[in-house]
């Protein structure tokens, strides 16, 4: 067995894992490049790997990067990052851009997975594995086994998503309306997926300003704040 250990805090953004989410063209990737290059001066220290559709790093500069169209791909850069570490790169952080298109390769790839198994010809990951949500389980658990191969390995996974208003009703309450919680765009499967490998999750959103002077204005997290006179 392992024996139990006093854990301590990680201190180090190269010690854990985290999903960045936001609306589009908020500067995740921007976030992302900088946060590297902020840490390590280095930016080959940390991989970001758009996917599918994704095609966002054009106008970063300084930003260690492939491109990743299949799971084929994606195992790839994956199997590279394990047994190249070392020796042909020194990458310790890895983020996949962006979650959506991560999700709809690794939904490509399960459909396949369940015509070779069952020898049924589907088209949807809803009809996969018999349906009833179970092709939405596997994938789930084709990424979580993914993303971990990774941690295990040393390498901390990261993930860029978009953002997305839910309404959330409280069985316990009897307000009928329920609430909105801003969160990720993943369905329920995928967001539990995501939630359960990551250590950390930041949302990047506006905060509206209200002056009787100026009427409002939107503001960035992580943009100064606004001068006494303004608010």
């Amino acid at each position: 067995m392992n024996k139990p250990t006093l854990q301590r805090s990680a201190t180090e953004i190269n010690k854990i894992t985290g999903f960045i989410m936001g609306v589009r063209k908020f500067g995740k990737t921007s976030l992302w490049a900088d946060m590297i290059n902020a840490k390590f001066g280095n930016p080959e220290k940390g991989l970001l790997v758009s996917c599918g559709m994704e095609h966002g790093t054009n106008m970063i500069d300084n930003i260690f990067t492939t491109h990743a169209n299949t799971w084929k791909d994606l195992v790839e850069v994956k199997d590279w990052l394990i047994k190249e570490k070392g020796k042909e790169h020194d990458v310790e952080m890895v983020c996949f851009d962006s979650a959506e298109e991560f999700f709809g390769i690794a939904e490509s790839e399960v459909i396949r997975l369940s015509i070779l198994e069952n020898g049924k010809k589907i088209k949807s990951i809803k009809a996969a594995y018999g349906g009833y949500t179970n092709g939405e389980k596997e994938c789930a658990k084709l990424v979580k086994k993914f993303l971990n191969d990774l941690y295990n390995a040393g390498i901390m996974p990261w993930m860029i998503g978009h953002t997305k208003l839910k309404t959330v009703k409280d069985k316990a309450s009897l307000d009928e309306e329920g609430f909105q919680r801003l969160g990720s765009s993943l369905i329920a499967d995928y967001e539990s997926a995501v939630a359960d490998c990551f250590d950390v999750s930041l949302i990047s959103s506006f905060i509206v300003f209200h002056s009787p002077h100026d009427g409002h204005f939107p503001y960035h997290l992580g943009d100064s704040y606004p001068h006494s006179e303004h608010m």
